[in-house]
């Protein structure tokens, strides 16, 4: 059996994709289990042994075109990667431009967004179906989306199918990993709140401290400490897996690395804010926590570094603080 996945969504929706890929493999042991990710983001894919053959799509090099040629791009690179007989099709993008993919790709079985004869939406099974009228930051959702993807391909996750891809690789965990970015602005803390954060973290405990992030997020300029070790730029996305499965506590905001902290099982201080839906995409890692604040600029220095300092001492819990016990839920 060949079953094809498509996720074209950012690092973080594939990161989370990995448990369903798992429990997919674990499922149908023999299939071969192929992934549609954008080229942009295929470094998500590296090391997920769930997976036969990633399949990287180059939007770029179609939007380059008119509508015609971007068509006939389209159709031509379908024939070139072979994507004209799969046995299965499970679309966890939840986009139109997966949906006409997906129809464009002509499987008998497809759960997740694809097209009509005619060209309207399909939405063939059920938690699509959900999907489409209840996920989104004006719906009442309370599902997350590890669970949403796994209803959609038909699987159940199991404890095994977080974790990293050396799950055999003991580590001595030690000190804090801090991502100090998002995949948007309004998702994160500014500088003068991180720098804030940061420097209470360190002069009140012997940790060191990692920082993360993407290339431009961080200034040694800003703030340096003899404990503070800034990898922000310096890392591939995949490295982030040595660096936050190394780490006692990682603390950010909605981010790829809080999908990689549950992969690795690293738990998280997550912080979240009224623009965003942690129920949705909010720490696995069991002994992770949310604080929950407004918005960016009224996030409380005292709250954050006292709650990650209660995670690493006796683990008594602050107040709101919103606590992540187990797993599954």
């Amino acid at each position: 059996m060949k079953i094809l996945v498509v996720q074209l969504a950012r690092f973080g929706d594939i990161y989370q994709t990995w448990p369903v890929l798992r429990a997919l493999k674990r499922q149908n042991p023999a299939a071969n289990i192929q992934l549609l990710v954008r080229a942009r983001f295929a470094d998500a894919a590296a090391g997920l042994s769930a997976v036969d053959r990633v399949i990287e799509m180059p939007t770029g090099d179609w939007l380059s075109a008119d509508i015609d040629g971007a068509l006939e791009k389209v159709e031509r690179w379908l024939d070139d990667n072979d994507l004209r007989a799969f046995d299965r099709v499970i679309n966890l993008s939840f986009s139109p431009l997966s949906s006409y993919l997906v129809d464009l790709i002509g499987c008998a079985e497809v759960a997740g967004y694809t097209r009509q004869t005619d060209g309207y939406l399909a939405i063939p099974d059920e938690p699509s179906a959900y999907f489409y009228a209840q996920v989104g930051l004006d719906r009442s959702n309370r599902i997350h989306l590890d669970d949403l993807f796994a209803m959609v391909a038909g699987v159940e996750l199991c404890d095994d199918d977080f974790r990293s891809p050396d799950r055999d690789q003991v580590r001595a965990r030690d000190g804090f990993v801090v991502q100090v970015g998002a995949s948007q602005s309004h998702k994160t803390l500014g500088r003068e709140g991180w720098i804030a954060i940061i420097q209470a973290l360190l002069d009140r405990s012997h940790e060191t401290l990692t920082l993360v992030g993407a290339s431009g997020e961080w200034d040694d300029e800003w703030f340096q400490h003899p404990r503070l070790i800034n990898r922000v730029g310096q890392t591939r996305v995949f490295e982030l897996f040595d660096v936050i499965g190394g780490a006692r506590i990682f603390i950010g905001c909605d981010s790829v690395g809080q999908h990689i902290a549950a992969l690795t099982q690293t738990p998280t201080l997550n912080l979240t804010f009224a623009s965003l839906r942690f129920w949705e995409t909010g720490p696995r890692a069991a002994g992770s926590r949310i604080l929950w604040f407004e918005a960016p600029e009224v996030c409380e220095v005292e709250r954050v570094c006292s709650e990650a300092l209660r995670m690493l001492g006796d683990g008594s819990l602050g107040q709101p603080v919103i606590q992540k016990v187990e797993r599954p839920g």
